[in-house]
């Protein structure tokens, strides 16, 4: 699947669906760093969901910006 049929299927999607759309991430994957994510920021910090990914070992940094750059329109 090319970058502009990519874009096309999860246009309105969070980065979370993106991931598991593109087949980089799990259900329960994202779940996990949803969870994660929502315990940093009850303690002040704010984390982008796909540095959490980055750093659970879930995607890497080549995959973070493939699923970037499906924001670009």
């Amino acid at each position: 699947m090319g970058l502009n049929q990519i874009k096309k299927s999860v246009r309105g999607e969070p980065f979370g669906a993106r991931a598991m759309m593109m087949g980089f991430a799990t259900t329960d994957q994202v779940e996990t760093a949803l969870a994660t994510q929502a315990k940093l920021a009850d303690a002040g910090e704010k984390k982008m969901l796909g540095m959490i990914l980055v750093d659970m070992q879930v995607i890497n940094t080549t995959q973070l910006l493939a699923i970037l750059r499906t924001y670009d329109e």
